[in-house]
C-alpha cells in the first residue's frame, strides 16, 4: 500500500517508528484494523468531502463479499444524491462512471437545491431530460439556490437556457438582490408567487421597494406598512406613505403595538402625529413588557383610560424583571399587580421585582410562584418565597424540578416542605437520562412509588439506552416488570440493556420484542434474540424494512422468515412506492413470485 493510501493516523505514529515504517505489510494491517470501512458508508463519506477518504471507502465496498450487488448500487446512488446537493462535481462524475443509473430525477434536484453552476451545466449536458422532470422541478429548485443568494451569472444561465420557464421575482426582490431582480424584470419571464414586499419591509430596503411599487410587482393585503414600523424602518415608512396611490395597503394596529414593542419611539410618535394609528393598550403592555420606559411613557400620556389596562402592563414587566417599568406604573398607573404577576416574576427569578412587590404592594402570589421557580431551579428564589411568603408550592413543584434537573432544588423542597412529589417526577428523570436524581429519588423516597412507577420509569430508560439507569431501577422492581423494558430496549436498538435484562430478569423473550426489534429494522438485536430464542419474526413486522431499503434486513430475513407471496408483492410495491429501485431489483432477482 502507497504511503499516501494509508490513514493519517497510521503515517503519524509510525513516522516516529522506523522499523515499523518499513514493513508494508505491517503498515496495511494497522491501517486495515483503524478503517472504519464498517460504519462509514458512501454517502456519509461525502460529507467529508476529501477524495482520498472517498475512494478509499469506494473500493473497501467493491470488495466487500457481504454485500450484494444492488446494495451497492444503492450506496452510489445516494451518495451521488448527497454529492450533488453539496456541489462535488467530481463526486458525481466518478460515480456516474461507475453506475451510470444512479443519475436520476432527484439526483438533478439535490444538484438544483446547491445551486451550483458547473453541476446544473454538466447535468443539463448528460441527461437534458432530468431538469424537466417534476415540471421543471431541478431548474426551480436552481433558481431558489442561486437567486436568493445573488448569483447572478448561474440566473442568467437559467433564463436563457430554460426560456419558457416563468421564474419567481419574489425570490431575489426578497432577499434583497436589486440588480439580479432588475435582469430578471428586463430578460426573463417573471411572476411574483409570493408578497415580496412583506420581506423588503422588515429590511428596510427603500430602494427594492421603490422599485417594486414603481413597476407594479406588488400585491393587495401586503403587511409591509406595519413590517416596516415594526423593525424601525422610518425612512421606508415615510416614502410609503407618500406613495399611497401606488399600492393599497392599510396601517393596521400592529403598527404601533410593534414598534412601542422593539422600542421605536420615533415610529411611534411619527404614527401618532401623522393619523396612521392610535394609540392602544397593547402598545402600552408591549412597551412595559419589553422594559421600554420612555415609550411607555409618552403612550400612556396619549391615551385616555389605559389604567384598566395598566394591571397587564405590570404584570408583563414584572415577569421580564423591568423593576423601573414596576416601579413608575406603581406610582401613575396602578396600584398594583395580580398575583399572576408576582408568581411570573418568580418564575423569572427576579429576585428585586418579588421583593420590591412584597414590601410595597398589597397584592400577593398563589402556590404557582414557588412552583415556577423550582421549575426555573431558582433555589435562592424557592428559599426567600419559603422563609418570606406563606402560599407554598404543590407537589408540582418538586415534579417540575426533578424532570428540569434541579436536584439541588428537590432537596431542599424534600428537607423544609410536606408537599412531596408524584410518580412523573421519578419517570420523567428516568426518560431524561438524568441518574443522580433518579438515584437521590429512589433513595430519599419523597413519595411511595409503586412498582407500576418504577416499571414505566425503567421501560422508559430502557428506550433511552442507559444501563446504568436500567441497573438503578431494576433494583426496585421484580422480574415480571421486566418484560415491557426489554421490549423497548430491543426497539430502540439497544443491545447492552437487552442482554443485561436477559441475565438478570430471568424471563422468556415474548413476540413483542422480537417484533419491536424487527419493526425498527434492529438487526444486531435480532441476530442476538434468534440464536438465544425459538421465537420467529412475523413477516408484517418486517416489511418497512423495504420501504427504507436496509438490505441488512433483507438478509436477516432471507434466513429467518417465511414468505408467501402476499408478503413479496406487498413488499416490492411499498418499495416502488418508496421509489426504492435497488430493492425492487433485488426481489425480483431473488423470487421468481414477484417476477
Amino acid at each position: 500500500m502507497e504511503p499516501d493510501h494509508l490513514l493519517t493516523s497510521v503515517r503519524v505514529v509510525c513516522m516516529n517508528h522506523p522499523r515499523v515504517s518499513a514493513l508494508d505489510h505491517v503498515l496495511h494491517l494497522v491501517d486495515d484494523l483503524l478503517f472504519p470501512s464498517a460504519r462509514l458508508t458512501l454517502p456519509r463519506c461525502v460529507l467529508f468531502d476529501s477524495p482520498r477518504l472517498f475512494l478509499r471507502v469506494l473500493s473497501a465496498l467493491d470488495n466487500d463479499a457481504n454485500r450484494c450487488k444492488f446494495e451497492k448500487q444503492q450506496q452510489m446512488r445516494l451518495a451521488m444524491q448527497a454529492a450533488a446537493q453539496r456541489g462535488q462535481l467530481w463526486t458525481v462524475q466518478l460515480l456516474y462512471q461507475r453506475h451510470p443509473a444512479a443519475l436520476t430525477g432527484a439526483t438533478a434536484q439535490a444538484a438544483g437545491a446547491s445551486g451550483h453552476l458547473p453541476m446544473i451545466q454538466w447535468v443539463h449536458e448528460i441527461k437534458r431530460c432530468l431538469m424537466n422532470v417534476d415540471y421543471y422541478a431541478a431548474v426551480y429548485k436552481t433558481f431558489e439556490a442561486s437567486a436568493s443568494r445573488g448569483d447572478l451569472r448561474t440566473v442568467q444561465w437559467l433564463v436563457r437556457t430554460y426560456e419558457r420557464v416563468v421564474f419567481d421575482l419574489s425570490i431575489p426582490a426578497g432577499a434583497g438582490h436589486l440588480e439580479v431582480t432588475k435582469w430578471i424584470w428586463e430578460h426573463g419571464r417573471y411572476r411574483c408567487r409570493s408578497n415580496a414586499a412583506d420581506e423588503v419591509a422588515k429590511r428596510g430596503d427603500l430602494e427594492m421597494m421603490k422599485f417594486l411599487v414603481g413597476h407594479s410587482l406588488v400585491k393587495d393585503g401586503s403587511s409591509a406598512l406595519d413590517l416596516a414600523a415594526e423593525f424601525g424602518h422610518l425612512e421606508l415608512l415615510r416614502w410609503l406613505a407618500e406613495n399611497e396611490e401606488k399600492h393599497r395597503w392599510q396601517f393596521t394596529s400592529n403598527a404601533m403595538n410593534r414598534a412601542a414593542a422593539n422600542g421605536f419611539i420615533e415610529v411611534v410618535i411619527w404614527l401618532y402625529e401623522n393619523e396612521k394609528a392610535n394609540c392602544c393598550s397593547e402598545a402600552m403592555e408591549n412597551a412595559a413588557e419589553f422594559g421600554h420606559l420612555d415609550e411607555l411613557k409618552w403612550v400612556y400620556d396619549h391615551r385616555c383610560g389605559c389604567e384598566e389596562y395598566a394591571v397587564n402592563a405590570m404584570d408583563l414587566a414584572a415577569m421580564n424583571g423591568h423593576l423601573e417599568v414596576v416601579q413608575w406604573l406603581h406610582a401613575n398607573a396602578v396600584s398594583t399587580c395580580s398575583p399572576l404577576g408576582f408568581d411570573l416574576a418568580a418564575g423569572g427569578n427576579h429576585l428585586d421585582v418579588v421583593q420590591w412587590l412584597h414590601e410595597n404592594q398589597r397584592g400577593g402570589c398563589t402556590a404557582q410562584a414557588m412552583d415556577r421557580a423550582a421549575k426555573g431551579g431558582h433555589l435562592e428564589m424557592v428559599k426567600w418565597l419559603h422563609y418570606n411568603r406563606n402560599e407554598g408550592c404543590s407537589d408540582l413543584a418538586m415534579d417540575q424540578a426533578a424532570a428540569n434537573g434541579h436536584l439541588d432544588v428537590v432537596a431542599f423542597l424534600h428537607e423544609n416542605r410536606i408537599e412531596g412529589c408524584t410518580k412523573f417526577a421519578l419517570i420523567i428523570a428516568a426518560d431524561n437520562g438524568d441518574l443522580k436524581m433518579v438515584q437521590w429519588l429512589l433513595a430519599h423516597k419523597p413519595t411511595n412509588f409503586s412498582a407500576e412507577d418504577v416499571a414505566e420509569a425503567l421501560e422508559l430508560a430502557a428506550r433511552s439506552g442507559s444501563l446504568e439507569m436500567v441497573k438503578s431501577l431494576h433494583t426496585s422492581c421484580s422480574d415480571a416488570c421486566c418484560s415491557y423494558p426489554v421490549a423497548a430496549a430491543a426497539a430502540s436498538g439497544n443491545l447492552e440493556i437487552v442482554r443485561w435484562l436477559h441475565e438478570n430478569c430471568r424471563q422468556k423473550f415474548s413476540s413483542e420484542v422480537v417484533s419491536g426489534a424487527a419493526e425498527n429494522c434492529q438487526v444486531e438485536v435480532l441476530r442476538w434474540l434468534s440464536s438465544r430464542s425459538t421465537l420467529k419474526c412475523p413477516t408484517h413486522a418486517l416489511i418497512g424494512a423495504f420501504a427504507t431499503g436496509n438490505f441488512e434486513m433483507f438478509q436477516f430475513l432471507d434466513i429467518t422468515a417465511q414468505k408467501d407471496r402476499d408478503f413479496l408483492v406487498a413488499a416490492k410495491t411499498l418499495a416502488a412506492r418508496h421509489h426504492q429501485t435497488e430493492v425492487m431489483q433485488w426481489l425480483t432477482e431473488n423470487y421468481s413470485e414477484v417476477r
